[in-house]
């Protein structure tokens, strides 16, 4: 079965999501991220179903503001993800 592509706008919103957990040195350590979970070291670089499988995992909510920023569980995820790689 084809995997079917995704947007530009569905890798930024995963770029700016991943960054937003990391408030020193965001583009580094998401790229150090990408590259530790997909061996790739940009969103550009993930096949379409990673990228649906990440914002799957983020959980993008919207506040009143209508900012989206990532679920609890996955910036819990996040965080242990990169202790387990220090």
């Amino acid at each position: 079965m084809p995997d079917r592509e995704v947007s530009a706008k569905q890798r930024g919103i995963v770029a700016g999501l991943l960054e937003m957990q990391y408030p020193d040195y965001p583009e580094l350590r998401r790229k150090y991220f990408l590259l530790k979970a997909f061996g790739v070291d940009s969103v550009h670089k993930l096949h379409p179903r990673q990228v649906r499988a990440l914002l799957d995992w983020l959980g993008p909510v919207r506040d009143s503001d209508g900012r989206l920023w990532p679920c609890a569980a996955a910036a819990s995820d996040v965080r242990a993800f990169e202790e387990a790689y220090q």
